[in-house]
């Protein structure tokens, strides 16, 4: 009787203890408001460390189940978990090359049905760690990588820019100068206060845009 009720209390304990999600394949399907519910999920934070030495980006999302964890690391667009959105920068490359590698990044809603998110400068930039580290050795590797992810900026998927189809690279802006001045052409009061950080990488960083436009109401 004690072994039923211990094995009762163990089954009530992960059931209270278990997290949900969902996710969804696409940017269409988001658009759609088409989910895929997943009664219990965990999170991976990765390290600074392990995204210098192995690659990869801030999350990963498991649940134990390997058809799942198949669809979560490869074919899923995003994951709403704990009322914030994740999005899985496997599915995402900047247009004239630069791909994020594996893994998830916490994303928000900008304006209407855009997505916003924070990575490291890919690209011409930096191709990984690794690839740094080769072209200027150990040292010089781990300085210029430590740089580049010192000056993280903001990236924004549009209607204008995104592909509906699941497996597709899709292009994502960042958001450096010349696109802010594009999206706030019509909003000079925000542009100039954008423009009143003098050092370019500090007036691309994610603080600064994000205030800039929290002060406009296209995020919250």
């Amino acid at each position: 009787m004690k072994k039923v009720l211990l094995f009762l209390l163990l089954v009530l304990s992960l059931s209270a203890n278990a997290e949900g999600a969902r996710y969804c394949l696409s940017y269409q399907d988001y658009l759609d408001n088409k989910w895929v519910n997943v009664d219990s999920i965990e999170v991976v934070i990765h390290s600074r460390g392990h995204q210098f030495w192995v690659g990869g980006n801030d999350y990963k999302f498991v649940t134990g189940d390997k058809a799942t964890d198949k669809v979560l690391k490869s074919k899923a667009f995003l994951v709403e978990w704990r009322d914030s959105l994740y999005i899985n920068c496997k599915k995402l490359s900047v247009k004239g090359g630069g791909k994020f590698g594996s893994g998830y990044n916490k994303a928000q809603k900008f304006k209407d049905d855009g997505i916003l998110f924070t990575s490291e400068r890919i690209g011409a930039a930096m191709t990984g760690g690794q690839t740094v580290g080769m072209m200027f050795g150990l040292i010089g590797g781990i300085a210029a990588t430590n740089d580049i992810m010192k000056y993280p900026i903001c990236y924004l998927i549009t209607k204008d820019n995104a592909l509906s189809a699941g497996d597709k690279k899709m292009h994502v802006f960042p958001l450096i100068d010349k696109y802010m001045e594009v999206l706030l052409a019509e909003q000079p009061e925000a542009l100039a206060t954008y423009k009143s950080v003098k050092r370019r990488k500090e007036r691309e960083l994610p603080a600064n845009v994000l205030d800039v436009f929290h002060s406009i109401g296209w995020v919250e």
